[in-house]
């Protein structure tokens, strides 16, 4: 007898499927974006790197650490809010089991959805190469810098020129603070140029 399986649905352009979780009786597996599942991979890399420094070994925290991640991207309750905000809450409140739960039913739903279940080497250093522009670059920096999830509603609201203002002040801030110089006042560059900030980020329609 096949086992029946369970039913995707598209949400406000999302790809999700219900999951049953001890803690959280009704949450949302998301399939990510090729961005968020990069961000992922990046997030992954640095939590391996902290256990390994708590004292685990790498064949034990690199798996966890993949696991955690996703459950942190993919997981949202039904208004597509974070279940758990950072891998630290996570990590302190799931279940292992829950967990695997999670890492199995994403795969599951990639499968059902996409058509395969995990992108090999090759496919992931392609995402990399189309994914490595100005403006993706910028994008990430400012999500670092703020400690944000692409996935989070503020980071999904804003737009190219959003982006493209938070950037060049961080720019500016970083500038100001390698001369050592720490006020707040900042004297007007004659020598900036917008529009060519704008064409290395690759939105020269940004309206700033």
């Amino acid at each position: 007898m096949e086992k029946a399986v369970k039913e995707f649905e598209v949400h406000k352009g999302k790809i999700r499927r219900q999951v049953s979780l001890r803690k959280n009786k009704r949450a949302y597996i998301n399939l990510l974006s090729v961005y968020d599942m990069l961000v992922c991979e990046k997030m992954a890399q640095t939590l391996t790197l902290k256990l390994i420094n708590d004292g685990f070994e790498r064949e034990k925290a690199a798996p966890v650490a993949e696991n955690a991640c996703l459950c942190v991207m993919s997981l949202t309750d039904y208004s597509f809010n974070p279940i758990f905000s950072n891998t630290n809450e996570l990590m302190t409140t799931l279940t292992p089991e829950d967990m695997l739960t999670v890492a199995r039913e994403y795969s599951a739903l990639r499968r059902d959805y996409v058509g395969f279940d995990v992108l090999g080497s090759l496919e992931i250093e392609q995402l990399k190469k189309k994914l490595n522009t100005p403006f993706q670059r910028a994008r990430w920096a400012i999500l670092q810098r703020f400690n944000k999830l692409p996935s989070e509603p503020a980071a999904r609201a804003m737009t190219e020129s959003d982006y493209l203002y938070c950037y060049i002040n961080m720019v500016l801030d970083d500038e100001a603070n390698s001369r050592g110089d720490g006020r707040q006042e900042y004297v007007f560059n004659e020598s900036f140029d917008l529009d060519e900030y704008k064409r290395k980020c690759g939105v020269e329609n940004a309206d700033i």
